[in-house]
């Protein structure tokens, strides 16, 4: 890299400069021009080989990131800061050099793509001859994290000391400045002489993981160095990095962005580049967005890990709450720890699993009591008074939980000035679920039809989800529900593929809630309207089948009579048939092992499509 003509003359230039500001202090630069040039090639070439891969434990082998990264786009103001949706545009992430002639602060939610999109950064300048050759010669990258001191033991600054290192700056300071009482002056000096390098070389300057320094002390140091580069540095270029609820500072001549989500084509041309074949990226894209988790695949490290799983077993879980629980774990704890990120929280006993029960507690509350996914200060205030002492937390400490919550999960955040939400609508109607069916039983007082989506999950995620089931539906069946709560709850239903027994009130149950849909319908077949159809009735049928294990035909059967039938019209003429509640000796008769079953709070009388009695039977 450095063997470049005019990069070794600037390297000469440099060199030359700091002898001169030493000189100026009686002091001396001993470092030896080669020792320099050698330095800083061995540091590029780390940079190189870090830059060039992206890896992680679900990926069956490392990735080059030339070959699966999306370019991204950026808000030119943060979320955080905005009053109404859409206040601030955007603009593609290689454009903020464009957009901002001085340094840059680059801010992003857990997963967004922060760290990859360095990656990429650094691997354009190294290669990429074209893309901002007038403003940078090649890349100087610190990882922060790896920064953190042990208290007292850092004589300048953590990325002072680094970027000296890197730089081979040796110095030999007058007698002077030797003693305890000159450590701020040999301070400023070593300052002063690497901005000048870095300054005179034009250099990149990354310093990526703001938010991945362990302690306050560590923080501090860096912010105090962030700010003094950000005013010296004129001709090198600054990029900091950090997850957006980590950094509420303001900092002069750094500007600030945000990473946005992905959007629709760049998911696509996300599933095309990380997928080997066609078929493959039209089967995972179809997979993805048929599922109830395809919210959350809007951020890059969900995404990635999604077409990780599905390149080594060839399919998404089929099970989506297997997939609500791997991006909640990813977010609280897995990603981290595959880094080696250490996040000590400022509460004691407010460790991982604590973090995961109060977030399913405030989702479960906000779904609730406030029926919102997107809440106020006020709101989100209300709420942490309801849950906190469950979790042994203050009294006026919300935002600074919800601010930990935020830079160390990326589950819930602050959208906008007034504005919190969690990170996807399916996790939160995954995390009030996981509160829900933690209960000792269904509140009474609950009403039920606010909440068909979490009832679904609920009821999937229960160790004995048909009885969760026949519990939930005694309770809905005592309701007046409407057809816009039955459809939800149904089609949820059927997209969660609950592990159902083959307890014959299970089937009955869902028959019966089934029932309600058709009653309910304004499709449902009567001489005005002569036809049924709709996207949820072919669902329940291969529901049924599937589910419910090809029984339900026989169950039906058993313990309801058929008493009436009609013909309605759909492209081919069909049948509704209206069955009535056998009596007890009716049912021995018809199938005697099933007289222990109690029919407690099903309806006396059902409607079932004779399509479907045929269907399950088959």
């Amino acid at each position: 890299m450095l063997t470049d003509y005019v990069l070794k003359r600037a390297l000469d230039e440099a060199i030359r400069r700091v002898r001169g500001l030493l000189r100026e202090t009686n002091s001396a630069l001993v470092s030896k021009p080669t020792e320099i040039e050698e330095s800083l090639n061995y540091h590029l070439a780390a940079v190189e080989n870090w830059s060039s891969e992206v890896s992680f434990s679900d990926l069956r082998k490392a990735k080059s990131v030339s070959d699966v990264y999306v370019d991204l786009d950026v808000y030119i103001q943060p979320q955080r800061l905005t009053f109404i949706p859409g206040e601030t545009r955007s603009i593609p992430l290689d454009h903020i050099f464009n957009e901002s002639p001085g340094h840059v602060m680059l801010l992003g939610h857990p997963g967004a793509g922060k760290t990859t999109s360095m990656k990429r950064l650094c691997q354009m300048v190294i290669h990429g001859d074209s893309f901002c050759s007038e403003r940078f010669s090649f890349p100087i990258l610190i990882r922060l994290r790896q920064l953190a001191t042990p208290k007292g033991s850092c004589n300048h600054g953590h990325v002072t000391d680094e970027l000296k290192n890197i730089l081979a700056l040796k110095m030999e300071f007058a007698d002077n400045l030797k003693g305890p009482a000159e450590k701020t002056k040999r301070s400023d000096i070593v300052e002063k002489s690497v901005a000048l390098v870095l300054d005179q070389l034009e250099v990149l300057l990354i310093l990526d993981g703001f938010d991945e320094l362990p302690s306050h002390e560590d923080r501090e140091i860096v912010l105090r160095e962030i700010r003094n580069l950000a005013l010296h540095l004129t001709n090198a270029t600054l990029v900091v990095t950090s997850r957006t609820g980590e950094f509420n500072y303001s900092i002069e001549n750094l500007s600030q962005y945000e990473l946005c989500e992905l959007n629709k084509d760049q998911i696509s041309r996300f599933a095309k580049k990380w997928l080997a074949n066609e078929t493959q990226q039209t089967q995972f894209l179809g997979e993805v967005d048929r599922s109830p988790f395809a919210d959350a695949a809007i951020r890059p490290l969900t995404l990635a890990h999604l077409c990780a799983i599905y390149e080594r077993i060839g399919k998404i879980p089929d099970k989506p709450k297997t997939v609500y629980r791997k991006i909640v774990n990813l977010f609280l704890e897995e990603w981290d720890q595959q880094r080696s990120v250490k996040r000590p929280s400022k509460y004691a006993g407010f460790e991982v699993d604590r973090k995961f029960e109060f977030l399913s507690h405030v989702a479960y509350a906000l779904t609730t009591q406030l029926q919102t996914t997107v809440f106020s200060r006020q709101g989100l205030a209300e709420v942490y008074e309801l849950v906190r002492e469950y979790y042994d937390l203050e009294r006026n400490e919300v935002y600074a939980v919800v601010n930990e919550l935020e830079s160390h999960t990326g589950l819930l955040l602050q959208s906008g000035y007034d504005s919190f939400e969690f990170a996807h609508k399916s996790l939160q109607e995954y995390l009030a679920a996981e509160h829900l069916v933690k209960l000792p039983g269904i509140p009474r007082e609950l009403n039920l039809i606010l909440i068909p989506n979490e009832l679904a999950i609920a009821t999937t995620i229960s160790s004995i989800a048909g009885e969760y089931f026949v519990e939930t539906s005694k309770r809905l069946l005592q309701t007046t529900l409407r057809e816009d709560f039955l459809k939800t709850f149904l089609t949820r239903l059927v997209l969660e593929k609950p592990d159902f027994n083959t307890e014959p009130r299970i089937t009955l149950f869902l028959f019966a809630l089934y029932d309600c849909y058709l009653r309910n319908s304004p499709h449902y077949f009567s001489a005005q309207h002569a036809r049924f159809h709709d996207q949820l009735r072919d669902d329940f049928e291969n529901f049924s089948e599937t589910l419910l294990r090809g029984n339900s035909a026989e169950i039906i059967l058993t313990y309801y009579e058929i008493e009436t039938t009609y013909s309605y019209l759909t492209k081919r003429r069909e049948k509704m048939h209206i069955m009535r509640q056998r009596s007890r000796k009716e049912m021995k008769r018809a199938h005697q092992d099933q007289d222990g079953v109690s029919l407690s709070g099903l309806p006396q009388e059902i409607l079932v499509r004779d399509r479907m009695l045929q269907h399950t039977s088959a």
